[in-house]
């Protein structure tokens, strides 16, 4: 009697199709110096093993960031060095791993910005938050929402007199 025996070798690397999207408040306020939350969220298939995804996350706009707001860079930095799972290059790039989210390798990074109250008359400002340059390792990644506006409002007004004299 001849036995066979099927030998199947499930050595090949990990792979992960994403996407990533961004949202944030829709409006604060600088006069109560209000919190805006910025969210990456990273979808599709989960990151597992060895597989990486990275996006790069920059602010433009009419607000200032550490003069309007909160240091954008800084407020990225700090919350990846607090969440497992999520790299941050000090300039623009998140990188997430498996690790991210409880080991789920998707979900939710957020972040926040508080707006700073400063006494230029300036009149509603935005922070517009851009990913790019996505990029998946043993995968693909693309881009879903990839901007969000949030409206920084200010209600200073010019201050005028008026001076006469009765005499």
């Amino acid at each position: 009697s001849v036995a066979t025996t099927n030998i199947t070798e499930a050595d090949t690397p990990a792979s992960a199709d994403v996407t990533f999207d961004v949202s944030s408040t829709a409006s604060i306020s600088e006069d109560l110096t209000e919190t805006a939350t910025f969210t990456v969220t990273l979808g599709g298939d989960p990151l597992t093993g060895g597989v990486t995804a990275s996006v790069d996350i920059n602010a433009t706009g009419t607000a200032l960031s550490g003069t309007d707001y909160d240091n954008f860079v800084a407020a990225i930095a700090a919350v990846a060095t607090a969440t497992t799972g999520v790299s941050f290059d000090g300039t623009d790039t998140l990188t997430f791993d498996a690790t991210f989210n409880g080991g789920t390798g998707t979900g939710a990074f957020n972040f926040t910005v508080d707006a700073i109250d400063d006494a230029a008359v300036e009149g509603t400002e935005t922070i517009i938050a851009t990913l790019s340059n996505e990029s998946g390792v043993n995968g693909s990644a693309a881009l879903g929402t990839a901007s969000t506006t949030t409206n920084v409002t200010a209600t200073e007004a010019d201050v005028t007199f008026d001076v006469s004299s009765t005499a």
